[in-house]
């Protein structure tokens, strides 16, 4: 029987697509053609003619193959891009693009191939704010405001942060003074140098009118370790140096021999060197409820007596899928303050946030 030039050229090309196409082998005995995509998540992804894009159980296939290279991540940790044929049962062999002689590798040597690419990062972070008033025996109005936003890439992270505190009352002569009055802001740049391991560098800066902080402004560099990153439980710990510069401006009278009291004022300045350690701790104790923690220690080199603590503590109620309340206790505590400020500053703030 004489073939036609054109029953040649189709019996051609549907051999060359045949054999250049992907292929899946059953257990039973059965093969489907098409195109491999990925293996993640336990399950391999093959796209053919007929069935459009499936999901197979490993457990279920005796190897596989890919015309195209693939990316092969294996349980070491180590990748390879490399085309795949097929192998005995249980089995595929990869030939890397490197030239490196070909190699016969178990279907459970690898943890995945040809990965989706992860969604590029993104902030998220919460801004939550609350206004109180009182009426009565007593007249006051106050309100706060603070925000905290967190970059997480694959090998660095950026944390900033924000709170704002103001109030006023009513005093006995009538006029309205002001009883809080802080503003404070930072942020810290964390690079990995390893999936755990991190070097910082990080800046602060606070301003108190009530207690007669005009600024203060730390800035340091050190080192930290990420114990635990995930979704539920985050702690992280880091130590290192920093710089601590501050300012008070404090209301002193002097006597005018009879002639009344005149009021002048004293500035204080100061520059130390200090050690800085802290940590960070977050913990989603349920589907609603959430509980977050920071704690910095800033002892000078030239005298450990002379420290600055700061810390702040939240519980969120989660309200809606972006609400949430919450409570915040802020403590600030200085061992050298300025004239007519207390050591501890504690500020308990109720509060309704939003989630981004």
């Amino acid at each position: 029987m004489k073939l036609s030039f054109f029953n040649i050229f189709l019996i051609v090309m549907i051999t060359a697509f045949y054999c250049g196409a992907d292929m899946v082998q059953f257990t039973n005995g059965d093969r489907l053609t098409g195109v491999f995509l990925r293996y993640e998540e336990g399950k391999i992804v093959f796209k053919s003619e007929v069935l459009g894009e499936v999901k197979l159980d490993p457990a279920r296939i005796v190897t596989f193959t890919s015309e195209e290279p693939a990316e092969i991540y294996f349980q070491d940790g180590t990748m390879t891009t490399a085309r795949i044929e097929a192998g005995e049962a249980g089995r595929i062999t990869i030939a890397p693009l490197d030239l490196v002689t070909q190699r016969t590798i178990s279907l459970s040597d690898f943890t995945k191939i040809n990965p989706t690419p992860p969604p590029p990062p993104k902030w998220t972070g919460n801004v939550s704010a609350g206004l109180s008033a009182s009426r009565g025996n007593t007249f006051e109005n106050g309100a706060n405001l603070s925000a905290t936003a967190l970059l997480r890439r694959a090998k660095d992270r950026i944390k900033t942060y924000v709170n704002v505190l103001a109030a006023q009352s009513k005093g006995g002569d009538g006029d309205m003074q002001t009883t809080e009055g802080s503003f404070t802001v930072g942020g810290q740049y964390d690079y990995f140098f390893t999936e755990k391991f991190y070097g910082f560098a990080n800046l602060r800066y606070r301003t108190d009118h009530v207690a007669n902080l005009d600024y203060r402004l730390l800035g340091g560099l050190g080192a930290g370790y990420q114990w635990v990153e995930s979704k539920k439980l985050n702690f992280s710990t880091d130590i290192g140096v920093a710089e601590v510069c501050e300012q008070y401006t404090d209301r002193v009278n002097e006597d005018l021999n009879g002639d009344g009291i005149a009021w002048d004022k004293e500035i204080t300045r100061s520059s130390e060197v200090s050690l800085q350690a802290g940590y960070h701790f977050d913990w989603a104790i349920n589907n609603v409820f959430s509980f977050h923690h920071n704690t910095r220690y800033y002892p000078a080199f030239s005298d450990f007596t002379d420290f600055l603590l700061t810390s702040d503590a939240e519980i969120r109620a989660k309200l809606t899928k972006n609400l949430f309340a919450n409570f915040q206790t802020l403590l600030e505590y200085d061992s050298t303050p300025g004239k007519d400020s207390t050591y501890a500053d504690t500020k308990y703030i109720l509060g309704i946030g939003y989630n981004f």
